[in-house]
């Protein structure tokens, strides 16, 4: 079975006149059925970008998420 939730090179960059800040970069990860997953870290880490991102709340940022889900 395919996990419910895979995340695979995440990437968000904001552009701020000529420089680009890398909110997130790289991040993967998966969620299997049955399990927890946890995102911690600092303030200004990045979980809130990584979350609005998998949710395609962001303009015109690319990712590659799959989100698979059984309705039955």
């Amino acid at each position: 079975m395919p996990p419910l939730l895979e995340v695979k090179n995440l990437g968000v960059t904001f552009n701020q006149g000529n420089n680009s800040i890398n909110a997130v970069k790289n991040v993967s990860f998966k969620l299997d059925k049955k399990k927890i997953l946890g995102i911690v870290g600092e303030s200004g880490s990045g979980k809130s970008i990584t979350a609005k991102s998998i949710m395609g709340l962001l303009p015109d940022s690319p990712r590659s998420c799959h989100i698979w889900r059984d309705f039955v």
